[in-house]
This record gives structure tokens, sequence and C-alpha cells, in this order.
């Protein structure tokens, strides 16, 4: 991903981050509507497109997430910053 590449994100991040941000349905729904009123005639097409993939990756979404995170040792991130922050303060 372009973002994580321009930030210098660890590789796994880097790796992974595609799958994580696969439960996105909100975004297309709403890009939906704006098709509606633009291409009226386009309009059933990609409505029937766009519905099944939302289905498709609303319900597949957070399995990918999961596994995107796991695997970038992102999951837990947040618990092993705080243990290290302990363990520098026992140290002291």
């Amino acid at each position: 991903m372009a973002g994580a590449q321009m930030v210098n994100s660890h590789p796994n991040v880097k790796k992974y981050l595609g799958f994580a941000l696969l439960p996105q349905g909100g975004v297309s729904i709403g890009l939906l509507t704006i098709v509606a009123v633009q291409m009226t005639q386009l309009y059933p097409i990609i409505a029937a497109v766009i519905m099944l993939s939302v289905l498709v990756y609303e319900t597949m979404g957070p399995v990918f997430a999961k596994y995107s995170l796991t695997k970038s040792d992102e999951l837990y991130g947040l618990d092993k910053l705080n243990e290290s922050m302990f363990e520098e303060d026992t140290e002291n």
C-alpha cells in the first residue's frame, strides 16, 4: 500500500494492510447513491455488482481483517506497548 510505504511502516504492515481494508461496504454504498443520480442507465448493473461485492466483503471482511492483523503482529500491539512501558517503569 502506498500510504504504508510513504510513512515507512514495518514490512509486515505493508504486506497485510490490504486485507484489513476489505470490510468497507459503507463507502461503496455511499458511492452507489452518486451513481444513481449521475448514471441512471447503468445504475441497475452497477448496483448489482456493488451490492454483491458488499455482501461478500462484509461477510468475509472481518475474517480477512483479523488474519491481516494477526500476521502483521498488530493484533495485540497496544497490549505489547503497555507491557513494555510497565517493564521500563519497574526497572527504574
